[in-house]
């Protein structure tokens, strides 16, 4: 969630946009692995299975060492820059799978169960990877070529970016890529935040439905951790039962797992006081960031780290190098190794627009000094919530014109090499 007024600027804006992606007679192996590709000049569209026919023993847990959802590839729609990155990690997961399949064919104890050999084998994975990284590299070559900065493109159009009144605010991807979350409402307006979430099928993301932890407070700012076992997110719920809804947004965590869902949320008390703390993200250190205006309501980058007991302290704010004194900062998006930290700022020097989006670096323990992500990703319009899907190569984020009175916030994603 973005926060509620447009900083120290004169122009006369109060209702600033909302900041905060499915014959056991013959135990042979029929086909090896295969990589579907579906790339267009705006789109690339990566989905594959491994294209096997096996008895049911060979999936079976104690035999097969890669379960169905790993071997299942991700499935996602990037523009054709990011799409390379994707692609040859999915054709390598999908070439892992051929080899444990064939693992534990020779295990299963059929009758005519085969060898997959590893000659085969080699040459399976690197027919893969070499065919699918130079289909995809042509393909991305004109979107990169020439220096010229690749167009952003809706995300998911018509199911995640909805048409009309529904102000989404913040997208996270699960580290699988396989479920999105992501909160709709116009908090300022007085409507109620509540978190959706849609799957990864092959046919495209799944219609939206509730979060199970969502729906009955004000939840916004999801954020997946990067095991992909809790979701940490910012809500007004109480945090006894029965009191009434706080007038501030704290921070709470979920544990997820795929087989079971999401648990209940738990209040992370350290970090959490009565100002706001909204848009949280942590890295695998557990140093966990997010933005607050405890400090004389201006809004600033704060950092909480895990403690041994599993408890988050209550905070240090960042230096000088990520926050000022005349600016607001907000929408912390940290990488898994925690050595680079997204955030947006509002109307600073130099900037494109009413926010842009910024980057600092990590450097013998330090942040460096703040730097503009540019014109490829900033715009004259307001340009927030930054989610970086960091192995692929490629930002998605928010994009408001606030002036356009018949424009909502849509989702963008565009290749971003960091």
């Amino acid at each position: 969630m973005r926060p509620r007024s447009i900083g120290k600027r004169s122009d006369t804006h109060s209702n600033a946009s909302e900041h905060g992606i499915h014959n056991h007679a013959d135990s042979r192996p029929r086909r090896s692995a295969s990589a579907t590709v579906s790339v267009s000049s705006e789109n690339c569209i990566v989905s594959s299975w491994p294209a096997v026919t096996t008895p049911s023993s060979v999936h079976h847990r104690q035999t097969a060492p890669m379960s169905r959802r790993r071997c299942r590839c991700m499935d996602a729609t990037l523009p054709p820059g990011a799409c390379v990155a994707t692609a040859i990690r999915c054709v390598r997961h999908a070439a892992r799978c051929v080899g444990h399949i064939g693992l534990a064919g020779r295990a299963a104890k059929a009758r005519h169960a085969p060898r997959i050999h590893a000659k085969e084998l080699s040459m399976q994975r690197a027919v893969l990877t070499l065919s699918l990284a130079a289909a995809l590299l042509a393909a991305a070559a004109p979107a990169l070529a020439g220096g010229k900065c690749p167009t952003p493109k809706v995300f998911a159009p018509g199911v995640i970016s909805m048409p009309g009144n529904n102000w989404e605010s913040r997208l996270t991807l699960s580290p699988d890529r396989s479920l999105a979350l992501w909160a709709v409402g116009n908090g300022f307006a007085g409507e109620q935040l509540v978190v959706l979430m849609s799957r990864a099928t092959r046919r495209g993301w799944s219609t939206p439905v509730l979060a199970p932890f969502s729906g009955t407070y004000d939840d916004v700012d999801t954020i997946f951790s990067p095991d992909g076992k809790t979701v940490f997110f910012s809500s007004r719920r109480p945090v006894n039962a029965g009191d009434p809804p706080r007038a501030d947004f704290d921070l709470w965590r979920v544990r997820y797992d795929e087989r079971h869902g999401f648990g209940t949320p738990v209040h992370l008390a350290g970090p959490s006081t009565d100002a706001d703390e909204l848009y949280p993200s942590i890295d695998r250190d557990g140093n966990l960031y997010y933005g607050s205006n405890r400090d004389n309501a201006s809004w600033d980058v704060w950092r909480s780290r895990r403690q041994s007991n599993g408890a988050f302290s209550e905070g240090d704010k960042l230096s000088g190098a990520v926050n000022t004194d005349d600016y607001w900062e907000y929408n912390p998006e940290i990488s898994p190794n925690g050595k680079t930290l997204l955030f947006a700022s509002l109307s600073r020097p130099g900037g494109y627009g009413w926010g842009d989006i910024y980057r600092s670096d990590k450097r013998h323990g330090q942040f460096t000094s703040a730097r503009n992500l540019g014109p490829c990703v900033n715009s004259t319009a307001d340009d927030y919530h930054p989610t970086m899907l960091w192995e692929e190569g490629a930002l998605i984020y928010l994009r408001n014109f606030i002036e356009d009175p018949d424009w909502y916030p849509d989702f963008f994603i565009i290749p971003l090499d960091l």
